[in-house]
């Protein structure tokens, strides 16, 4: 393949390297910063908000056939005119339900106590009910409550058929539910929950067990519970004692079936609705204020405790036998891997789109297939992190890093103008050297041809010179030209042509191989040519300081081929030490007299005065003094950069 592509794409990819060090810096900060926010949870509410409305905007599903909810509702309050329900309703209900042959029956009602107190023969039949059906599940509360307070199970149900009731909140909202853990004495606890999925699983021929290598989380044959971790999602340090898993409720207005106790004591529900089927009993009236705020619920976010263990059943029993999605999430690495990747996509953005307006369009779109792509994974049962991949997307994209590589780009169209103004006054001032001084110029070495005064020696001199003097002129001129139209990233040393992206110490080589080819007067007699060149810092240098500093060098070599009469020994190094960076130049040749030092800090040359200027501009020191025992030494210094973010 052809070299010089390699060498062109190499170059672009070193100027891009140098473009994105400038813009993409505030961009980085910005990932680090919500990165951080994220960290310490600041983004916690955030998440969470935008984690229920994708919940709420999943497609309809259809009402779960498995589950059946029994709800004592205001109507039958009513009509039995006293609540909490009497032991003798209740077991008349549960009754009724046992005999159509359920799967299994969960009554989300407390009775560690009988009701009424007095109604001795209501509670022994209810007592006769909690011994006769097996595969009748009743609750406690196991989990203190600020009070310290817990609420024992039915007293004559043994403890494998009693699960607790508990929940977990954030903020006044639940998103997460509890299926097993360790009360006060230790014991290990299930909830109703996952009490009755088990049973009615276990119908179907699947067993539930533990994983290996985790004693909390559970498994129904090779079907895992994912459970929650203090860091999943968006939670930080969230407390997930025992085995949580996220609510994936069902998306339905009408989500199960719901009969009252009056339509049962009535034989309005059909035993089809009840046989093989999940029923549970419980209160759906205000009056019980069992009442939960599950904002991933649409249509009705506010449901009674018993649809939502209903929500909470239906999840587990259909991820098991559907294959419907439990909801998942990455390790903490890979989250904020994707968080960092669409930060530079935003970065990417705001460098190669052109205009305030495409950018604005690029993120719009960009932006909608981020949220596509998270909204489609969490239906598919991932829970990846949208908001802080928002934020960094969009702050990256239309912020500061935008508004610097705008700013860098109007910049290069500005240079680019001022390069053709200042190409067509060189145009001018080209026509003027030619116009008058290399004519003035070959005029005057015809006549000195013509002079018979001067000795044929000096004539011979005076003639050489001139001639010299006009070559350099037109060499001047050919120069400036090259100069004017190169592009931004390459200088011209003589005939050299030198990529200005390639490191410091390579470019400022490759100017004093170039100077030392040159026929000046003083090179031939050095013996000893001493060229040592090591890595400077410039992190902070533009091209143009680069450029100068390659000009210093060829200045200053040039200086010791003209002037330095008897030099023999030649020493050029580049490199650090003492925290400062430095290019020196030391011959042996006649050195600077005393009056000359004194004339020069009076005065002094346009080279002097240009290396004063470059010293100036990188806050550095420019010298010329006298080597020991004889020579010169041309030194120019400035601070190696240490700040830590020019790393980027």
């Amino acid at each position: 393949m052809n070299p010089f592509f390699w060498q062109s794409l190499k170059q672009k990819f070193k100027q891009e390297l140098i473009i994105w060090r400038i813009g993409a810096m505030p961009g980085i900060l910005v990932i680090s910063l919500i990165v951080l926010a994220r960290v310490t949870g600041n983004l916690q509410f955030l998440e969470l908000a935008a984690f229920d409305r994708f919940l709420r905007l999943r497609p309809i599903e259809p009402t779960d056939e498995r589950i059946l909810i029994v709800g004592i509702d205001e109507e039958d309050v009513q009509k039995i005119e006293t609540y909490p329900i009497p032991d003798r309703d209740l077991s008349a209900l549960i009754e009724k339900i046992a005999s159509n042959h359920p799967a299994v029956i969960g009554v989300d009602i407390i009775r560690d106590l009988p009701v009424p107190p007095e109604d001795a023969e209501g509670y022994a039949r209810l007592v006769r009910v909690w011994q006769k059906y097996q595969n009748l599940i009743g609750v406690d509360k196991a989990l203190p409550d600020r009070g310290g307070n817990i609420i024992k199970p039915p007293p004559s149900l043994p403890p494998e058929r009693v699960g607790f009731i508990d929940a977990v909140l954030d903020e006044s909202s639940l998103r997460r539910i509890v299926l097993s853990t360790s009360n006060l004495q230790g014991e290990y606890r299930e909830s109703l929950i996952i009490k009755l999925a088990q049973i009615y699983l276990a119908k179907q021929g699947w067993t539930m067990e533990n994983v290996p290598d985790d004693e909390w989380s559970i498994a129904f044959n090779d079907k895992a519970l994912p459970r929650l971790q203090p860091n999943s999602g968006a939670y930080v340090r969230v407390n997930s004692g025992g085995n949580q898993i996220l609510l994936n409720p069902r998306s339905n207005q009408t989500p199960f079936t719901i009969v009252s106790l009056e339509d049962i004591k009535n034989g309005k529900v059909s035993s089809q609705l009840i046989r093989d089927r999940i029923v549970l009993i419980g209160v759906t009236t205000l009056t019980a204020k069992d009442i939960i705020n599950v904002p991933g619920i649409p249509h009705r976010p506010f449901v009674y405790g018993i649809e939502l263990q209903a929500h909470a059943i239906s999840q587990i029993v259909n991820g098991v036998l559907e294959q419907r999605p439990l909801i998942k999430t990455w390790t903490d690495g890979w989250e904020y891997v994707w968080i960092i990747f669409w930060g530079l996509i935003g970065i990417s953005l705001s460098r190669f789109l052109r205009s305030p307006w495409s950018i604005f369009v690029g993120l719009g779109i960009t932006g909608i297939i981020l949220i596509g792509i998270c909204y489609g994974a969490l239906l598919l049962g991932w829970w990846i992190p949208v908001i802080p991949s928002l934020l960094v997307l969009s702050i990256n994209a239309a912020g500061l890093t935008a508004s610097l590589f705008y700013r860098y780009r109007q910049e290069l169209e500005y240079l680019k103008l001022r390069s053709q103004d200042r190409q067509k006054s060189i145009e001018r001032i080209f026509d003027a050297i030619h116009a008058q001084p290399l004519q003035t110029l070959a005029q005057l070495s015809s006549k000195l041809k013509q002079f018979n005064f001067v000795s044929p020696e000096d004539k011979n001199i005076l003639v050489s010179q001139s001639e010299q003097l006009d070559l350099e002129l037109r060499e001047l001129r050919d120069s400036i030209s090259r100069e004017m139209i190169r592009s931004e990233n390459i200088i011209f040393i003589n005939e050299v042509q030198i990529n200005l992206q390639n490191p410091l110490q390579d470019i400022l080589y490759q100017t004093y191989d170039e100077v030392m080819r040159r026929d000046l007067p003083c090179f031939p007699t050095i013996k000893v040519r001493i060229p040592n060149f090591k890595e400077l810092d410039e992190s902070r240098l533009s091209l143009e300081q680069k450029s100068d500093l390659c000009r210093f060098l060829e200045e200053a070599l040039i200086n010791v081929g003209k002037y330095a009469e008897g030099v023999t020994r030649l020493k050029v190094s580049c490199g650090q030490e003492k925290e400062q960076n430095f290019i020196r130049v030391e011959d042996n040749g006649i050195g600077v007299e005393i009056e000359r030092q004194t004339e020069q800090r009076q005065t002094g040359g346009w080279g002097s005065k240009a290396a004063k200027n470059l010293a100036w501009q990188l806050g550095g020191k420019f010298q010329r003094r006298p080597n020991f025992p004889k020579g010169t030494v041309c030194e120019l210094t400035w601070a190696v950069n240490k700040s830590w973010f020019w790393f980027f």
